[in-house]
């Protein structure tokens, strides 16, 4: 359709996309029961607990993870330096 925005477009194929993945859980009884927050929501959590458990960490956070640990080592021991070349100084 000519008056609708690709933009609009795109996402509405994404959105199916991670449907179909079942990334994005979308109950449409969960508004019909009247009743707010009832069944809608703990669904929304489990399936997003279950992404969680699914995805783990993705790879840039992995490498985040390694860089950090190599920092704090690479601290630990200019510390300990530092501390052996100021008790060499004053002995």
């Amino acid at each position: 359709m000519p008056g609708r925005c690709r933009f609009y477009e795109f996402q509405k194929i994404y959105l199916k996309k991670m449907v179909e993945l079942k990334y994005v859980v979308i109950d449409l009884e969960a508004g019909l029961t009247g009743e707010e927050g009832a069944g809608g929501f703990a669904d929304g959590e489990e399936a997003q607990s279950q992404f969680a458990a699914k995805v783990g960490k993705n790879n840039m956070e992995k490498k985040l993870d390694a860089l950090l640990s190599l920092l704090k080592m690479l601290i630990a021991i200019l510390f300990f330096n530092s501390v052996c070349g100021i008790m060499y100084l004053f002995k």
